[in-house]
């Protein structure tokens, strides 16, 4: 006697072989399961390569400046060492105007009783650029600075206050 041939089953997937052994009762996949797989698929990839939309993401888009503004001499005459009382003064309610490595204002800002204004700004060249203040003589020098991304920077403008 010869052994009989194992069952053949016809699989209905396109392109499926005729000759696998059964391996117990096809189980459909309902819509609701097919969305929920999905959603699951997605969230995993999502977790796993972070935002693909946004590949930055975790680099900030800003730095940090901390403007001073302070306005000096306050004394007549200045002596050798320079006594406390007559160091430079911070300078309350100066406007501080900063333009971004695109040469247009970026941001401006007033210092506040402690001449200290801080300001997000763009990362790259920037110019600091203080407006006159009431009181004093002339414009405090604009300068000219390099900001990084994420970073913090502090610099200090200087008003003259015109005492000799």
């Amino acid at each position: 006697m010869t052994a009989a041939a194992p069952a053949q089953i016809a699989c209905d997937a396109p392109g499926g072989s005729t000759d696998r052994e059964p391996t117990g009762p096809r189980r459909r996949r309902t819509g609701v399961s097919r969305v929920a797989s999905v959603i699951v698929a997605s969230i995993v990839l999502a977790a796993a390569c972070g935002d693909a939309a946004d590949p930055g993401h975790d680099a900030p888009a800003t730095a940090t400046v901390e403007i001073t503004a302070v306005a000096g001499p306050v004394c007549p005459v200045e002596t050798d060492p320079p006594s406390p009382g007559c160091a430079p003064q911070p300078v309350d309610g100066a406007t501080i105007v900063v333009f971004g490595p695109d040469d247009a204002e970026s941001v401006r800002g007033t210092t506040g009783s402690d001449g200290i204004v801080v300001l997000e700004v763009v990362p790259g060249e920037i110019t600091i650029e203080p407006q006159p203040v009431e009181g004093l003589l002339g414009i405090a020098s604009a300068v000219t600075v390099t900001v990084v991304a994420g970073q913090s920077l502090a610099v200090t403008v200087e008003y003259d206050t015109g005492i000799r």
